[in-house]
């Protein structure tokens, strides 16, 4: 994959594990990486999707790793960024915003 991802006015560094934009810069964890990946190359993905694809889960798991994931990264996103938006939900489908 490329090192370096646009979306919106973000730029994603995979290999040093960033997200930046407007000079401003915080580093993601990998599996957050992962979730912006993932969401950034779909029209909507589920929970349990995610949790298999990401977290390699099986769908009779109950666990709370993506909710923790996606609060901590939408938090991050909006501390730095001021993003409220960044991902969003739709008729239990996931989303990055554009």
């Amino acid at each position: 994959r490329k090192s370096r991802i646009i979306i919106k006015d973000y730029e994603i560094d995979c290999n040093e594990r960033s997200i930046s934009k407007q000079k401003i810069k915080t580093k993601l964890t990998e599996k957050e990486l992962e979730l912006i990946l993932a969401l950034n190359n779909s029209n909507g993905l589920d929970k349990y999707f995610l949790l298999k694809s990401i977290w390699k889960h099986s769908l009779d798991l109950d666990t709370h790793a993506f909710e923790t994931h996606l609060h901590r990264l939408r938090k991050k996103i909006n501390k730095y960024f001021k993003d409220k938006n960044f991902i969003i939900e739709k008729n239990s489908l996931y989303y990055l915003t554009y």
